[in-house]
């Protein structure tokens, strides 16, 4: 008689992860145009992800603005899907980082958007590339639009490839091997005698073309230190389970278990747990899935529920930025520590603010946690909200933390306060709310910058001007005598710089100095930005303060 075979906890933890799998594999691996195969997916995300609350609209709409990141060739079936969800759930708090789709949720449905963006994506096409260029060509694999190219005279083999599209630029090489453009990939390399830079193996596996996969492996090693962990995440976000498994098999390569939630990845996180037996490690990351069941199964199988990962975190620090409010109250119910910090201080509430998760917040604030806890670098929670990226909800949820007695005029260790911290990552609205709860406007950090100093960051000229609207000295000087002119200077990324640039940052020249701002005013060392542009060789800005009267 057979001895009937243990079931693998890859077996058995698929059975009830099935429906949180199959719609996102289906996501990450979108290659259609046809919109009866988009509206399929659709359905899928609709029934099994939506509707049973494992994501929310929003949040569904921000993991595919950044998979489109990494699979521009479908640019236009991604937005007929974005479009397909917004349409049916009209959800606010969008939290979009990608510049193309904010443009067209600004032009299609009248969503505001920076005038950096506006400018930035004006001629956006959903061709995302003109007939007849080199990146058509290599998009569609197209070898005999590309072979003429390569026969030009001015060709240029070593050319990199840039579009707002794309999240970087890339070589020729990289291109093909993002794209899986076999026929390309296979003319560059007979016909020149090009670098494999350390992305294209991990391009490779975003293409899953494993001839140009296999060619890769000949100039690199996957798993090279910290270019390993992107091959990694490559593989992961691939969604081909092979690759993982080839990965982890033929060269030791860890799991990034961050990663496999980030990137919706159920099968890889299952495989390291089948393959590994690491019970508490992946517990910890589990909530990352929104699946009660997962951290039930995890339990059974005797995780410690206050397990911590190599930052400290438990599992509430995950549940933290992925997770709904029944997640969270199932974890507290089963002993998971509300008092937990990580190796920096946090609280979960941290964590739960930087993600503008505001359910979390709110559970969180519910079961009693301190709104004042301070970290290791003096911040409190109110401090996370800020980043570049500025939901909707970003001061609906600082109201929250206001109305809970949070410290708004706290100042961290580097003397800034959330009203500097706003400022940073121009989030006007916020600036106004703090601003009617009575925030200090003229607080000065350790090094004397004002909030005027830190808007240099974003040269956002909006900022700027309800700054000064509201009292701020234009010509305020830090510790080393830098005024807000100085610092568009001195926060510049010294180019090159597209058109849009330019044009932002005269206009940001010309209105502080149109409110009294010192052009030719000197730093402690005697310089003025004239100066210091030159210092920093950047002929772009020096021309522009010329232009403007510097001397």
């Amino acid at each position: 008689m057979d001895i009937p075979k243990e079931a693998s906890m890859y077996d058995e933890a698929m059975s009830f992860c099935k429906t949180y799998h199959d719609p996102f594999s289906a996501l990450y691996k979108l290659n259609t145009s046809d919109e009866a195969e988009i509206d399929k997916i659709f359905q899928e995300i609709k029934i099994n992800v939506i509707e049973t609350n494992i994501c929310t609209p929003s949040n569904i709409l921000y993991i595919i603005s950044e998979i489109i990141c990494f699979r521009c060739q479908y640019f236009k079936s991604y937005w007929i899907l974005f479009k397909k969800i917004y349409d049916q759930y009209q959800p606010g708090n969008l939290r979009i980082n990608y510049h193309p789709f904010r443009y067209l949720m600004f032009k299609e449905y009248g969503i505001p958007c920076i005038e950096e963006i506006i400018e930035e994506c004006k001629d956006l096409t959903m061709d995302v590339f003109e007939k007849n260029t080199i990146s058509r060509a290599i998009m569609e694999n197209d070898l005999q639009t590309f072979m003429k190219i390569t026969e030009q005279d001015d060709f240029d083999v070593n050319q990199e490839l840039r579009s707002i599209i794309y999240w970087q630029h890339m070589t020729l090489l990289e291109f093909c091997c993002y794209h899986g453009s076999v026929d390309c990939f296979k003319l560059l390399i007979s016909k020149f005698d090009l670098e494999f830079t350390w992305k294209c193996f991990g391009y490779s596996l975003l293409s899953g073309k494993p001839d140009i996969v296999n060619e890769c492996l000949k100039y690199t090693l996957p798993n090279i230190r910290f270019k390993g962990d992107h091959n990694m995440r490559c593989a992961i976000f691939s969604h081909n389970i092979d690759f993982v498994s080839f990965l982890m098999n033929e060269y030791n390569m860890h799991v990034n278990l961050c990663a496999c939630a980030e990137y919706n990845n159920i099968q890889a996180f299952l495989a390291y747990l089948d393959q590994t037996k690491n019970i508490d490690e992946c517990f910890v990351e589990s909530p990352g899935f929104n699946l009660i069941p997962l951290c039930e199964y995890l339990l059974s199988k005797g995780a410690d529920i206050n397990a911590k990962n190599k930052l400290g975190q438990t599992c509430l620090f995950i549940a933290a930025s992925y997770g709904n409010a029944q997640l969270i109250e199932f974890l507290i119910s089963h002993g998971a520590d509300v008092n937990a910090r990580d190796d920096f201080m946090n609280t979960p509430l941290f964590e739960a603010a930087n993600s503008k998760n505001k359910e979390a917040i709110e559970c969180f604030l519910a079961h009693g946690f301190d709104v004042n806890a301070i970290n290791s670098l003096g911040d409190n929670p109110l401090f996370y909200l800020f980043d570049f990226n500025n939901p909707e909800n970003t001061d609906e949820i600082a109201e929250i933390f206001i109305s809970h007695g949070i410290d708004f005029n706290l100042k961290n260790k580097d003397g800034m306060n959330a009203f500097h911290k706003a400022a940073q990552y121009s989030n006007k609205n916020t600036l106004e709310l703090l601003i009617s709860h009575g925030v200090d406007i003229l607080s000065k950090s350790n090094d004397w910058k004002t909030a005027l100093h830190y808007a240099a960051v974003t040269n956002n000229r909006d900022t700027y001007e309800f700054l000064i609207s509201h009292g701020i000295d234009v010509n305020a000087k830090d510790n080393d005598g830098n005024t807000a002119i100085h610092y568009v200077i001195l926060e510049d990324q010294g180019g090159p710089y597209p058109p849009e640039t330019s044009q932002r940052t005269s206009k940001t020249f010309q209105y502080l100095i149109s409110h009294g701002a010192d052009i030719n005013a000197k730093n402690n060392q005697g310089k003025t930005a004239l100066q210091l542009a030159r210092d920093q060789n950047d002929a772009f800005m020096e021309d522009i303060l010329k232009s403007l009267g510097a001397e």
